[in-house]
């Protein structure tokens, strides 16, 4: 995924724009494993932007795992800034609480 394509889709993130996620995501199959060329950004920074339920299942469904985000490097930096409707739909599909 391209710089400008992430700029994308974390606009499209916060505006919470699912049906143009879904689309952007599709089209770059496989975008969670490598993000950004330099990779400045991660599942984590993507989810704390997440607005609705909706969001977080297209996230989810494109390839996101609650798994993958607690693997990355910084795992919980920006968590804390998840809805906890956001952080609970997230724990009924897997996510773990560490802290």
């Amino acid at each position: 995924m391209t710089n400008q394509e992430l700029a994308t889709l974390k606009h499209r993130i916060e505006a919470d724009d699912v049906a143009g996620v879904d689309s952007l995501l599709a089209a770059n199959a496989g975008s969670f494993e490598v993000l950004a060329p330099d990779g400045c950004a991660s599942p984590a920074q993507l989810l704390s932007s997440v607005r609705s339920v909706g969001m977080a299942d297209v996230l989810l469904r494109q390839g996101l795992t609650v798994k993958m985000v607690g693997e990355w490097w910084a795992s919980g930096f920006g968590l804390n800034k998840v809805s906890p409707v956001i952080a609970e739909h997230l724990i009924d599909r897997g996510a773990v609480v560490t802290a």
